[in-house]
């Protein structure tokens, strides 16, 4: 008995859909060029303003935001990947005076009382850039004791060469 595969016109759609989704995925990502230079002083900026008062620890693991792209109003940022960043976590190269730790030794200085004991500490997402690099967004978490933290989204625009804070779109404190 002969028998012909027949594929239905839905089903060659399904195909050809399957097939070139990530490649249109891949080729439609926007990549934001910056040097590890700039996320220097990016971050340099945040540091100026929180993380000088103390001796900070930064916590290695970023903090993720699952989607490439952001939009505000009329206004898109996209994600920046930098070298600087090695699987999803800081290193030292970045922050000049803070000290980098993982979750794990902020938790191992923590106990056994994490109530009293965690010490003060920062997270950051990677910063989400406009393309012509001249705005940027960040999600930060600053832990400064008990019943003390907050969580804030802010924007920053670059002000004759350096990173000014312009707003907060999201801010929590306790």
């Amino acid at each position: 008995m002969n028998t012909k595969t027949f594929y239905s016109p839905f089903k060659l759609y399904r195909i050809a859909i399957l097939i070139w989704l990530p490649i249109l995925n891949i080729s439609c990502e926007e990549k934001i060029k910056i040097d590890d230079a700039e996320l220097k002083m990016v971050m340099k900026s945040l540091e100026q303003e929180d993380l000088t008062k103390t001796k900070s620890i930064v916590i290695a693991e970023i903090d993720e935001i699952n989607t490439k792209w952001l939009s505000i109003g009329d206004t898109s940022y996209y994600k920046y990947k930098p070298d600087a960043v090695r699987d999803g976590v800081w290193t030292n190269q970045i922050f000049d005076s803070a000290r980098i730790i993982t979750q794990k030794q902020l938790d191992s200085i923590s106990a056994p009382d994490p109530l009293y004991n965690t010490p003060e500490h920062f997270r950051f997402s990677l910063p989400f850039f406009t393309k012509d690099k001249n705005l940027f967004l960040i999600y930060l978490t600053h832990y400064c004791g008990n019943l003390c933290a907050e969580r804030s989204t802010r924007l920053y625009k670059k002000v004759n060469g350096k990173w000014v804070l312009v707003k907060y779109f999201y801010r929590s404190m306790s």
